[in-house]
């Protein structure tokens, strides 16, 4: 659970981190 839980959530982050970056251009 922990090994397969840690990288979700450093995806989630990732993609949370680009997301504000674009809706920051935007």
């Amino acid at each position: 659970m922990v090994v397969i839980g840690w990288p979700i959530t450093v995806v989630i982050g990732f993609f949370y981190k680009c997301f504000t970056l674009i809706s920051g251009r935007l």
